[in-house]
């Protein structure tokens, strides 16, 4: 029997304790299980992510900014609504081979949202590989890997590859390191509803999928 993987830390590389909710900004963990997490077991881990899904980091004080963007021939869309300011979103980089492959610099906001409107629906691929939990929007025609959707529902979270985004060169050049090869379904999901952006409208080809 082989070597079982280890869970990967909610840690999205933004580590601030919010004073009302005594919860961290970036990952919804409590100081106490951040600790915890150093020296706990897996089946510990997996009651602390199970607890994530249920926070919301307080809101962060701040202008309303939004971040338009989207595929090269215009076909998917975006907007990324945030009141964090392009600093504090260090860009992920996900050491997954389809990432990898695209170059991704991914950016999440748990207290932002989302729009993402596709035009043409048979020239956008709705690519899902790995634990099947996640549709990778990529256009058929530009080849631009845009964003990665989770829905469960009427909900849905992204995450979003900010390469797509019209001020991209704006945002932080390094990125953080990340390799989620360790979860189980069930970490994945717990861990995309806390940290991923919620999406409040996605619409493909005209059809509202989520709202």
């Amino acid at each position: 029997m082989g070597k079982k993987k280890k869970i990967a830390s909610p840690c999205i590389g933004v580590c601030k304790i919010d004073r009302a909710s005594g919860f961290c900004v970036g990952c919804a963990r409590t100081p106490a299980e951040i600790r915890r997490w150093k020296r706990g077991d897996e089946d510990e881990k997996r009651l602390i992510l199970a607890a994530l899904a249920g926070r919301m980091p307080a809101a962060t004080p701040g202008k309303l900014r939004t971040h338009t963007g989207g595929c090269h021939c215009g076909n998917i869309a975006v907007a990324f609504e945030t009141r964090r300011k392009r600093k504090a979103l260090r860009p992920r980089a996900c050491q997954c081979g389809f990432c990898r492959a695209h170059g991704a610099r991914t950016v999440a906001d748990p207290e932002g949202a989302l729009r993402v409107a596709v035009a043409d629906t048979a020239r956008c691929s709705l690519y899902r590989f790995g634990l099947q939990t996640a549709d990778y929007l990529i256009c058929r025609d530009c080849g631009v890997y845009v964003a990665a959707v989770m829905r469960d529902g009427d909900a849905a979270w992204a995450t979003l590859n900010i390469n797509a985004l019209a001020d991209a060169a704006k945002f932080p050049k390094k990125t953080l390191p990340v390799d989620y090869d360790a979860e189980d379904v069930a970490g994945r999901v717990a861990r995309r509803r806390t940290a991923w952006t919620p999406v409040i409208d996605l619409s493909l080809g005209g059809r509202r999928e989520a709202a």
